[in-house]
């Protein structure tokens, strides 16, 4: 068992070095396997330490929106006609993040539902565990936060960039869109108030990749 585990949470760039190709010398759950299913309490259960990227708890959302909207609506993806998704619908009067997540009540709110607390736990959890996180790469810091990853763990893994660049197209609109109303942005984010007391605490710890 190696030392590092990346764990994988959900729309912040993992995938990426999940299809990566090439020797890691850290553990991770494999390309086929059940996504985000390791916690960091299971981390810490082994004795190993975490390396996870952050990203805004309503960037997070967004992406999510627009994933699943593109994949449902051009047909592109099996997984959102499977078991994990069969309840995640996008209903084609909702086109944009701004009219979906000003009636998400109505949507059960599910964007707002992946969350950092599932995989991380609540502030005391995460700081009960913090000693069993390496480093945290920040989101806009991907590529640099993946090349700490292999210069400290001598991987010589390669990403997949033309995947790479494909995502960047297929979520061309995943950053927090500035048609969001701020009503509908303090709604997200009274949704979203334990990731954000999360993210914060995360955000300005000595764990993260400066």
């Amino acid at each position: 068992m190696n030392n590092l585990f990346f764990i994988h949470i959900p729309k912040t760039g993992g995938t990426i070095l999940r299809r990566a190709t090439g020797t890691k010398n850290f553990d991770m759950e494999p390309q086929g396997s059940t996504v985000h299913s390791i916690t960091l309490s299971d981390v810490a259960s082994r004795n190993q330490k975490a390396v996870f990227v952050l990203r805004d708890p309503i960037d997070c959302a967004i992406s999510l929106y627009w994933e699943i909207r593109n994949a449902m609506w051009r047909s592109q993806d099996y997984r959102y006609q499977s078991s994990e998704y069969t309840t995640v619908r996008i209903d084609k009067k909702y086109p944009t993040p701004e009219l979906f997540f000003s009636n998400s009540e109505k949507n059960n709110k599910w964007p707002l539902k992946y969350s950092y607390k599932q995989i991380l736990g609540n502030l005391d959890d995460y700081k009960n565990f913090e000693d069993h996180v390496e480093f945290v790469i920040p989101f806009e810091k991907l590529e640099y936060g993946y090349d700490h990853l292999k210069k400290i763990t001598n991987s010589d893994f390669q990403l997949d960039r033309q995947y790479q660049r494909s995502r960047y197209d297929y979520h061309s609109q995943s950053t927090i869109d500035e048609t969001l109303t701020p009503k509908t942005i303090r709604y997200m984010m009274l949704c979203l108030e334990a990731d954000y007391g999360l993210y914060h605490y995360i955000r300005h710890s000595r764990k993260m990749l400066r």
